[in-house]
């Protein structure tokens, strides 16, 4: 049994539709599963990594568990994290695949990066066997940044940004195969992608309008402190533009293409499948 969380989510839910019909019976786990695909033969499962009780009846029976990272406050992730983890080693899982991120260290600059790394510890020190899947940031959070003067404020920097479609097809991957314990991939896109050049990009394929402003990190920090946003969430978003100018969403990986098969999509080949992420953009 292969079980799925998070799975009323883009990522989960996306590796439930690449999963569903395969050999081995699946089980998708939400906090909102009436939110998650339904498909013959696959249940869905009421779980919240808040409510360790929760998680009993997601986990029993489970052979390999899909863990989607949680979303959660600054400072939450862990405590979350550490309850799926318990609750799997409790029901015996027998191997744990947790979607982690690229840069995941105790000195990154970017917070969520730190918790990442956290949580890995955690999962070391769990009993379990486990893979862990490190993605680059994803290449659609830039659409949902622009302005409504359909400008990207952000620092300068390069990252091998990755579609979401590609991550899930990397951990549908470890799911069909028999991994050892404590193996690490990173998932990543194809190429180094300038922060400035996103703007460009998103251009050619809409003929909108698009700009890129340049800011450092105080002038970030002020611009987000006048526009109300809370000091948790202001210090996650400069954070995160920090760590991809210092080089932490890099190097480019060739590990999806050792796991599937296939090399990760370009850009341009990824919003040409999905266009419908390009309607976050500002109309101009």
């Amino acid at each position: 049994m292969i079980l799925v969380t998070g799975a009323s989510g883009r990522v989960g839910r996306r590796v439930a539709e690449l999963l569903a019909g395969g050999e081995q019976p699946l089980r998708l786990m939400s906090r909102r599963p009436e939110r998650a695909p339904g498909y013959a033969h696959v249940d869905r499962y009421p779980g919240d990594f808040r409510e360790p009780d929760s998680l009993e009846l997601p986990f029993r029976g489970v052979s390999l568990a899909l863990m989607v990272s949680a979303r959660a406050p600054a400072g939450e992730a862990l405590r979350l994290h550490r309850n799926a983890f318990a609750a799997a080693a409790r029901a015996g899982v027998k191997h744990l695949v947790y979607l982690s991120q690229l840069g995941a260290s105790a000195s990154s600059l970017d917070p969520r990066a730190r918790e990442h790394h956290q949580s890995e510890e955690a999962l070391r020190q769990s009993g379990l066997s486990y893979t862990v899947v490190r993605s680059a940031s994803y290449l659609d959070t830039f659409l949902d940044r622009f302005d409504d003067q359909a400008t990207l404020h952000g620092i300068e920097g390069r990252g091998a940004f990755v579609a979401r479609e590609d991550v899930a097809r990397g951990l549908a991957a470890c799911a069909r195969r028999r991994l050892e314990s404590r193996h690490l991939f990173h998932i990543t896109g194809p190429e180094l992608l300038a922060v400035h050049d996103l703007p460009r990009l998103f251009s050619a394929l809409t003929g909108r309008a698009l700009f890129f402003c340049s800011e450092t990190a105080s002038e970030m920090r002020s611009r987000l402190t006048r526009a109300g946003v809370g000091q948790d969430d202001c210090d996650q978003e400069v954070g995160w533009f920090e760590a991809i100018a210092a080089r932490e969403q890099q190097p480019v990986s060739s590990d999806l293409l050792r796991l599937t098969g296939e090399a990760p999509q370009s850009l341009k080949t990824y919003l040409r499948h999905f266009p419908h992420l390009l309607k976050h953009l500002p109309a101009r």
